[in-house]
């Protein structure tokens, strides 16, 4: 529903999302043909391959020099209307046929509940080499694509950078100083510092959408004054629906360490968590030092208390996490 309405939104009313897509497929493909690169395509298409040349796949096998692998194994093309279940398609570039082992479709369920009868196909092992990259793991990667609003927000960030450092005048004059003049040192250094805005726009872009997940490091420090934050904040909302502190709140002041009276203000409190808020974000910025000192502190303790285990665990994890924190420089 996310890609329909930013289809909808892009494109008006009128808008066929199997149409985009296949159009989309195809020029991404042919670009790839162009650089000798050729393609294996995996998908469900949802579409009979029995359908009019006019449909989807067809356009897309025709466009593309696709061939479908079953085919050439079997010399017939499955339909998914001859079964209940459909059925995947794996499309093929034409020079890569003569790679293919074997092909086949799966019974039902087989291998895997699904309500689909998969097709598989087997390569000759020459078709690939050791020498591809491997993708990044998900969590490494900052833009996730499936999300259509992170890549809407990605795309205008970056539109927006490429405007303000005119990146798009700076590569038509570079054209036209190519057509007046003989290629120079002078524009190797251009283009340089072109590619250079670009990717370091692209990369503010990719930061810009990305999902902070910053840990802080335990300690009591930092948690003391967190607890401090919230029992404020619970005082606010009291004073806010009840007018006044209850003795329960109020006894319960002396526990988190903050001076508070019956009689005290809405804005006397919101004061006091803005000034919170800023002693809790100089905490932040060191919690790593107030992590280790917090360690020293415990291992301290378990030593007057004669306990020599507990302090040989602290002292571990104290040299792991320094160990941890000098990689990471």
């Amino acid at each position: 529903m996310y890609q329909w309405r930013w289809l909808k939104r892009s494109h008006g009313d009128e808008v066929d999302p199997r149409k985009l897509l296949i159009t989309d497929l195809i020029h991404e493909i042919q670009k790839d043909i162009t650089r000798e690169t050729f393609p294996i395509v995996v998908g469900d298409f949802s579409e009979d391959m029995q359908d009019g040349e006019n449909k989807g796949l067809r356009l897309l096998m025709q466009s593309c020099d696709l061939v479908y692998g079953f085919q050439s194994q079997f010399g017939t093309t499955p339909s998914s209307r001859n079964n209940s279940r459909s059925i995947f398609h794996i499309l093929v570039h034409a020079k890569l046929v003569h790679k293919i082992v074997r092909a086949g479709i799966l019974q039902d369920d087989q291998g895997f509940p699904s309500d689909h009868q998969a097709l598989f196909m087997d390569f000759h092992k020459s078709l690939f080499d050791n020498r591809s990259q491997t993708m990044l793991p998900k969590h490494l990667r900052i833009l996730q694509m499936e999300d259509p609003f992170n890549v809407e927000k990605y795309l205008g960030v970056l539109n927006k950078l490429v405007s303000a450092k005119n990146l798009q005048g700076r590569i038509n004059e570079l054209r036209k100083s190519f057509r007046e003049n003989a290629w120079g040192n002078e524009s190797k250094k251009v283009i340089e510092k072109i590619d250079e805005d670009f990717r370091s726009s692209m990369i503010q872009a990719e930061e810009s959408v990305q999902v902070t997940n910053k840990k802080y490091s335990f300690s009591t420090y930092l948690k003391n004054q967190v607890q401090e934050i919230r029992f404020l904040r619970r005082c606010l909302r009291r004073i806010s629906n009840h007018g006044e502190l209850d003795a329960k709140i109020l006894g319960t002041a002396k526990f988190f360490n903050v001076e508070i009276t019956k009689d005290i203000t809405k804005p006397a409190i919101v004061k006091k968590i803005a000034e919170s808020r800023k002693v809790l974000k100089v905490l932040q910025a060191e919690h790593e030092e107030l992590r280790e000192k917090h360690l020293e502190v415990r291992s301290a303790k378990a030593a007057e208390a004669g306990n020599k285990t507990a302090e040989q665990i602290i002292k571990m994890i104290k040299n792991r996490e320094k160990q941890a924190r000098s990689w990471k420089k």
